[in-house]
């Protein structure tokens, strides 16, 4: 049995290193983003909240939808719930 590597061995060691090093680096940057959203997505939830303790129930909006023309009227308490729904749906 031959213990010794041939050079063709090492450099595919050497590649096979060197990618599981990048794929690893690449992992911590998608966790270091997650981290990132999900912290941004708590203060915004906790801004919603603060803004909506202090809005008064008869307040509304015109809401015009992202995509059609047709705007609707919504009370402010409930978009704000609306939001906050949206974030606790993507939250742990």
């Amino acid at each position: 049995m031959n213990a010794e590597k041939t050079d063709d061995q090492i450099a595919k060691e050497k590649a096979a290193v060197a990618a599981m090093k990048s794929a690893a680096a690449n992992m911590q940057s998608a966790i270091s983003r997650i981290n990132t959203l999900e912290q941004s997505l708590k203060s915004v939830d906790w801004h919603l909240q603060q803004l909506r303790g202090t809005l008064g129930e008869g307040l509304y909006a015109h809401i015009y939808p992202i995509k059609g023309n047709e705007k609707s009227v919504i009370s402010l308490r409930k978009f704000i719930d609306d939001l906050k729904a949206s974030i606790a749906e993507v939250m742990p």
